[in-house]
């Protein structure tokens, strides 16, 4: 038996059973965790509003050897960021960031420049503009799983000056405005 105490954000949960939830967390020491949270979907649960998404908590993780879920025995608020999750808008930027890193980060594979990354890109989102952040994060994010987007010269030519840009997912950047015109998949994006 492993007790584990450590800082995480929730990503994303679903209910199992009849009064259980599995939590995805994202921990600043262990990495991205599925952890079944018993009895919190009942009213008298003690985790109560704790394991909503984007909220950031200090957990008390228990696994059993040979389990592939960790339990969660103990749970408190460290900051619920309940201004991104009152706001629609705030919140789709909050999702996009969390949603990347349950699709590129590995189980159990530890990563604090990413869990700093997340509490600067929430803490920017509530404060300051949401879209330059949130985008901002999930470039780096992008970066750190091994997918550099080419944002200073065409992904196709090579062509240095891109004053009417298009960017083109397909080919992994900016396309000139030549480029753009070979039947690429593409967007126009200001500068």
């Amino acid at each position: 038996m492993y007790l584990t105490k450590t800082e995480g954000f929730v990503i994303k949960s679903h209910d199992y059973g009849e009064g259980h939830r599995i939590v995805v967390i994202f921990t600043k020491d262990i990495g991205k965790v599925r952890a079944v949270a018993k009895g919190s979907r009942k009213t008298k649960s003690r985790f109560g509003a704790s394991l909503e998404p984007l909220s950031e908590n200090h957990f008390l993780l228990l696994r059993y050897p040979n389990k592939l879920l960790y339990t969660v025995t103990g749970c408190k608020v460290l900051n619920a960021h309940s201004k991104i999750r009152e706001n629609m808008y705030l919140f789709g930027y909050g999702s996009i960031l969390t949603e990347g890193i349950d699709l590129l980060c590995a189980e159990e594979d530890s990563a604090p420049q990413l869990y700093r990354l997340l509490q600067q890109a929430l803490f920017d989102i509530e404060k300051n503009n949401p879209s330059s952040s949130g985008w901002l994060y999930f470039f780096r994010l992008l970066k750190y799983a091994g997918y550099r987007l080419n944002l200073f010269t065409c992904a196709d030519c090579g062509e240095n000056s891109l004053q009417e840009m298009y960017f083109s997912p397909e080919n992994g950047g900016l396309l000139c405005k030549s480029c753009n015109l070979k039947e690429h998949q593409s967007f126009r994006v200001s500068e």
